[in-house]
């Protein structure tokens, strides 16, 4: 009989553990009161978002099973027992377990216009030669410009692409349609002089030190000032659990990492690069080197000391920068065009470097109030050399080394105040910043004979040179306060904000409010948002501020964001956001041919040495400006971001996105634009008068003369495609590990090319032009400008990673065909000025940077275009 019941007890039992029980989470707080909101808890190989009740419903077998529960970045282990119908589960979450002092918790921070990439999905993006950073390049609103040309660089107010009109600057990215010097780049909070070292090859941060990335596209938070576009702020880990070293040895680059833990409250984060493209590329096939880093030498590094003092004070000392050089040296020269074939092209190069020493102060004394401190220092320095050819010899007429030095000061205090638990918070601060420029000219040097010649008219034309030759410097100050309102009743939040900016230079002060508003549905995982604010950024090339050369008193820049977007969470570990947005931009620094000073100090330096009684009898002079705040502009489009997020709970899986915009920017410039015999006749009537007076009518200039004559400059310009306009943008990556041993992945990207001004003729010069009797032609381009576009970009990349795993680490193989078809993406035309224009004059000039390709020849002499193979090994201890 006792044999009979234990074998129907048994029987029930197994037969009660295939009963799937309905089974309440909840994550309470230390005070066993306050839900945690927005959590996630693992079971069973389940993953479950918990409500903003801090609740969730799940049906399990009964059975003993283990909790994961993650809250923020951090993962806590429960073990709890399922035995009956309705059982409620509750947990209590760890606050000491939350990695320190947070002054604002991810659950606060809003989801409009922001995207987060994590290290996982980032490290191993196909195409990016091993680099996470380029996956900025991959999210919607984020365009890529014109690479080459850095901040602070002068200009020179010379057409580099040879297009008759431009109404935009060079830079890394655009976000929106806004300029590519309008955004922010930061690490960890602290200024990044740029993201990408010389040629976009790669970043300027150690991969394996990044958590992720955090890029905000449209209405971003008050406390970030100084931009535009857009904010990119690269976070470091904040925690490291055990010693590790990582060594990365590839193609073009090596670099190493450690992470430390010397005690229980300190840890380091330390990391180096090294490239040598030289080395094997410029041997094995120089051609399929981006021209920019041909000859380029580049490395970096990053530091990282974080001590938690106690509960409520932390200590952070960071220390990063980077350094770029290219140099075209005569035994490189040699090597690329063959033994014995000589190459008289000068040495030309490129030194630039930057170095940016922080330290961050966080105290929270309570759970209710946090401030956190930033001071740093950063310095660029940029060694330049500037040649002026002739377009007959290619003999160098005139060559100089421009020399640029920026250090920028920059302080940073924010304070976050719960009023209301869960319902209202404050977080208010202000920033200072000083930038000090210094420019000057070294290493003047010439081959022509009429080198002094040259010099004198260039000196004599051109305000910018004549600045840089003399030396130049520029000191702007900037302060700015914020606060900002959050607000949340149930699933209604709202962020409310205004911000104060005074840019001392010109005297500019600014307010500018901004406002976002989420309704999240919980049963669906639905967000709804809206989102619109007013932003800021201060004239940023010192040859637009200087008092030599430019215009001193331009205002700041100004931006108006509106924004409105969904957020959908679903399935498992997918979510979709769809957002609208439309941006106005006004004040924008143009160049401007007209706008003048009339009462000048006359205080060249050249001009007191070498003309002091000129200077004496003309103590007040007219002076050219060269720019103003007259452009304007708009972008406006639509973007989708669907995304799939590795899996948590297993090793094995997919993940990737898709990313699309569609868009259109325009920029008007605001400028009087002239006839060539409006030109000159404008010439001859004014040659010689004296101006007395300049006033702006409307968008229109009235020029007041010393003969009692009047002269207005109408503005007939038109709203004309932006430089870096692409109408659709299309990112497809993907990521699949289909074992704990191997990795696959993919990037497809496809893209309208920029609009550009097509040539359509060429003119023929003069024999008195020509100089030497030989015949030279110059394009003639169309008066419809910025109304012609090149064929669209589109290339597709792929990466295979094989994992070794070892009980001291493991080894990651991996090999990229970047580019797999071979397709050469044009990127504007080139002219042959010793040739008229024909069906094969203009050419195109073709993308190596982005798409580089390798160029090989078959039999009977058809060119193959084939992918370029990357290779790499990284390992870890």
């Amino acid at each position: 009989m006792k044999k009979i019941i234990f074998f129907i007890i048994i029987f029930f039992k197994l037969l009660a553990q295939d009963v799937n029980y309905n089974v309440e989470l909840i994550v309470l707080e230390p005070d066993r009161k306050t839900p945690v909101e927005n959590a996630k808890v693992i079971v069973a190989g389940k993953y479950i978002n918990l409500n903003s009740k801090g609740k969730a419903q799940v049906k399990l077998p009964a059975g003993t099973y283990t909790f994961k529960i993650l809250v923020g970045d951090k993962v806590e282990t429960r073990t709890k027992e399922v035995s009956y119908e309705n059982q409620v589960l509750t947990f209590l979450s760890s606050q000491e377990n939350r990695g320190g002092i947070t002054v604002l918790g991810e659950k606060e921070k809003v989801k409009l216009s922001r995207f987060k990439l994590e290290q996982e999905e980032i490290k191993r993006l196909p195409g990016s030669q091993g680099d996470s950073l380029k996956a900025l390049q991959t999210l919607p609103g984020v365009f890529v410009g014109f690479p080459v040309g850095l901040t602070p660089t002068p200009q020179f107010n010379i057409n580099i692409t040879g297009q008759p009109y431009r109404n935009s600057d060079r830079g890394d990215f655009t976000f929106r349609g806004a300029g590519p010097r309008a955004n922010q780049y930061y690490l960890d909070g602290f200024p990044m002089s740029y993201p990408f070292h010389l040629g976009g090859l790669s970043s300027v941060v150690n991969n394996n030190l990044i958590k992720d990335l955090e890029v905000y596209t449209g209405v971003f938070p008050s406390r970030f000032g100084y931009s535009t576009g857009g904010i990119v702020n690269i976070e470091t880990k904040t925690e490291v659990k055990k010693n590790s070293y990582t060594w990365n040895i590839s193609t073009f680059l090596t670099d190493a990492s450690v992470e430390l833990t010397p005690s229980e409250n300190v840890f380091i984060l330390a990391g180096g690069r090294k490239s040598y493209p030289n080395i094997f590329l410029l041997r094995a096939y120089p051609q399929g080197i981006p021209e920019d880093s041909k000859y380029a030498d580049y490395n970096d590094f990053q530091l990282k000391y974080s001590w938690t003092i106690s509960k409520s004070h932390k200590l952070t000392f960071i220390s990063f920068g980077a350094r770029d050089i290219q140099n075209y040296t005569k035994t490189q020269a040699e090597f690329e065009s063959g033994k014995g074939r000589p190459d008289n092209r000068p040495p030309i190069g490129l030194d630039r470097s930057f170095v940016t020493n922080g330290i961050q102060y966080e105290y929270r004394p309570t759970d209710k109030f946090s401030n956190l401190t930033r001071i740093s220092r950063n310095d660029f320095k940029e060694y330049f050399e500037v040649r002026f050819d002739s377009p007959l010899t290619a003999e160098t007429i005139f060559g100089l080394a421009n020399v640029t030095r920026q250090r920028l000061y920059y302080i940073e205090n924010i304070s976050n105040l719960e009023i209301i638990k869960k319902y209202i918070n404050l977080e208010f601060g202000g920033q200072y910043r000083e930038r000090k420029i210094n420019l000057n000219a070294e290493n003047i040097s010439s081959r022509s004979t009429q080198f002094f010649d040259f010099f004198n008219n260039l000196v004599n034309s051109n305000p910018t040179f004549r600045a840089l030759v003399d030396g130049d410097r520029t000191l702007a100050k900037e302060t700015g306060g914020f606060i900002e309102l959050q607000l949340q009743y149930q699933n209604l939040k709202g962020n409310f904000s205004t911000r104060y900016d005074h840019y001392q230079l010109s005297n500019d002060r600014r307010w500018s409010p901004r406002g976002l508003i989420s309704y999240e549905i919980d049963s669906t995982k639905t967000t709804f948002s809206l989102g619109s604010g007013l932003f800021r950024n201060s004239p940023v090339g010192i040859e637009q501020i200087s008092s030599k050369s430019g215009n001193p008193n331009l205002r700041m820049e100004s931006a108006e964001h509106n924004v409105i977007g969904i957020h959908q969470e679903f399935w498992k570990d997918y979510l979709i956001k769809i957002e609208a947005f439309h941006n106005v931009f006004k004040d924008l620094v143009t160049y401007d041919n007209f706008i003048s000073n009339p009462y000048a100090l006359n205080n060249y330096p050249r001009d007191l040495v070498e003309r002091p009684k000129f200077v004496e009898e003309n103590p007040i002079l007219p002076r050219a400006l060269g720019y103003s705040n007259s452009a304007d502009g708009y972008s406006r489009g639509i973007e989708i971001f669907l995304k799939k997020s590795p899996p948590k709970d297993s090793k094995t899986g997919f993940f990737g996105w898709i990313s699309y915009s569609h868009s259109i920017t325009k920029r008007n410039n605001h400028q009087p634009n002239l006839t060539s015999d409006e030109q000159q006749k404008r010439n001859l009537e004014n040659g010689t008068k004296k101006l007395l007076g300049q006033t702006r009518v409307g968008t229109s200039t009235l020029n007041y003369y010393d003969d009692n004559t009047y002269e207005v400059l109408y503005d007939n310009d038109k709203a004309l495609l932006f430089d870096l306009d692409r109408t659709h943008i299309l990112n497809i990556i993907f990521g699949w590990k289909f074992s704990e041993a191997w990795q696959l992945g993919g990037r497809f990207r496809y893209a309208t090319n920029v609009p550009i001004t097509p040539i359509i003729d060429s003119n023929k010069a003069t024999q008195a032009a020509a100089g030497l009797g030989i015949n030279l032609y110059f394009p003639k381009y169309s008066q419809y400008y910025n109304s012609f576009r090149l064929e669209p970009v589109h290339q597709l990349d792929l990466r295979l990673d094989r994992f070794v795993n070892y009980e001291w680490g493991y080894m990651n193989w991996y090999i990229e065909l970047i580019n797999v078809y071979g397709r050469r993406n044009p990127t504007s035309q080139v002219f042959d000025n010793t040739r008229p224009y024909s069906s094969d004059n203009p050419r195109k000039d073709f993308d190596t940077l982005n798409s580089p390709y390798i160029q090989t020849t078959l039999p009977g002499g058809r060119l193959v275009y084939l992918p370029m193979v990357f290779f790499g090994l990284e390992v870890k201890f």
